[in-house]
């Protein structure tokens, strides 16, 4: 179950906070984050003073300094690769971190379509990534390609993710799949109109959110299906 400051992270700042706890767990074999740090390292995020957010958990702030000082500092500089005073109370220098797109956190900004924030991709932006930093890159890096136009080099680089991701996690990203069946499209699209094959756009509505992206990602799986 995603916290309200947590669903705040993702919907205010477009970062992907999941991702992001998942990374400081597993840095150096660390031992699960609590609840309550999540919540401090969101409030943090999102602006609120050390102040605040005692107020909020009933703390004092002598106690949220040492959460911070203790447990939440020392995983960022870690997984920051820089020494703990960079990190301390420099909240900025996080966001800046989470929000640069080599690094993988930030969820690429879709266009608003109505007022219920209504988010779609139109097979511009990737919402699925895995927490391996070198298959994002790759995700990144052919998504660049394909906004270029540059079919070709954008469906090696959607390969490469999508075997990396077999082989790391034994099943790979369907969303990376419709990729690579759209490059294919896009690709030999004058060839197949001289044969007069039609090409279609399917839609789709999935929950990104929900459930850790679970469902989306078996709705999309079926839609690559379907592409095949």
């Amino acid at each position: 179950m995603v916290c309200q400051n947590c669903q705040q992270v993702i919907e205010q700042l477009n970062i992907n906070i999941d991702l992001f706890f998942q990374k400081l767990e597993t840095a150096s074999n660390r031992r699960q984050i609590s609840e309550i740090d999540k919540e401090i390292i969101c409030q943090s995020l999102l602006g609120h003073s050390r102040q605040h957010i005692a107020k909020i958990f009933n703390l004092s702030d002598q106690q949220i300094r040492d959460r911070l000082s203790n447990n939440i500092y020392p995983r960022i500089a870690e997984l920051m690769q820089i020494d703990q005073e960079e990190i301390a109370g420099k909240w900025v220098k996080l966001l800046n971190f989470l929000l640069h797109l080599n690094n993988g956190y930030k969820l690429q900004t879709a266009p608003q379509l109505n007022n219920d924030n209504f988010q779609g991709s139109f097979g511009r932006q990737i919402f699925l990534f895995p927490p391996n930093q070198d298959i994002v890159e790759l995700q990144i890096q052919g998504n660049k390609f394909y906004q270029q136009g540059l079919y070709y080099q954008a469906l090696k680089c959607f390969i490469w993710a999508w075997k990396k991701e077999i082989e790391i996690y034994g099943t790979g990203n369907p969303e990376i799949l419709i990729y690579i069946n759209n490059c294919l499209i896009e690709y030999k699209q004058s060839l197949l109109r001289e044969k007069k094959i039609h090409i279609y756009t399917l839609a789709v509505v999935v929950p990104f959110y929900h459930n850790q992206g679970h469902v989306a990602s078996e709705t999309l799986r079926g839609i690559a299906q379907i592409q095949l």
